[in-house]
């Protein structure tokens, strides 16, 4: 049996690859990225512009013994200045916070051991509060408004 994708499915799952080529990469034109991706130079357009637009992807000019003759290509990085992401980790001896920027680097984390041998539930949300308040307070500023909570 044939099974055909949405327009929309292959939209996401596009956009999704572009991240993580962008990500691995480590910065990308949009050349080199239509060359990956094997994607038609309109498309990484309209992906790359909707990833800006959301704040999730950025252009920035490389670095200038990285050029060579001619107009310059703006490369593609992850956001770095678009918020930042929570994880939060509730385990059977502790609970762990940690933040991120987008591009995965660790900005703060917080673990917290449990003291009680079957915690409930109003005892493990006050150990997640303790623990969310610690990275937020040593975190970047910003953190007061994550862009993705993953629990």
């Amino acid at each position: 049996m044939v099974v055909f994708d949405s327009p929309q499915r292959a939209r996401a799952r596009n956009r999704r690859l572009v991240l993580d080529v962008v990500h691995s990469r480590r910065g990308v034109t949009r050349a080199q990225l239509g060359a990956i991706i094997k994607l038609s130079k309109t498309s990484i357009k309209e992906i790359c512009d909707d990833l800006i637009a959301e704040g999730l992807l950025e252009e920035y000019q490389s670095e200038p013994s990285k050029r060579q003759q001619g107009r310059p290509a703006l490369s593609l990085r992850i956001s770095t200045t678009h918020g930042c992401v929570l994880g939060i980790d509730v385990g059977a001896d502790k609970v762990s916070a940690r933040t991120a920027t987008l591009d995965g680097d660790v900005l703060a984390a917080k673990e917290v051991r449990t003291r009680r041998e079957k915690p409930d539930k109003d005892y493990l949300l006050g150990l997640v509060r303790e623990a969310v308040t610690s990275v937020r307070q040593s975190g970047p500023e910003d953190s007061s408004e994550f862009h993705t909570i993953v629990v």
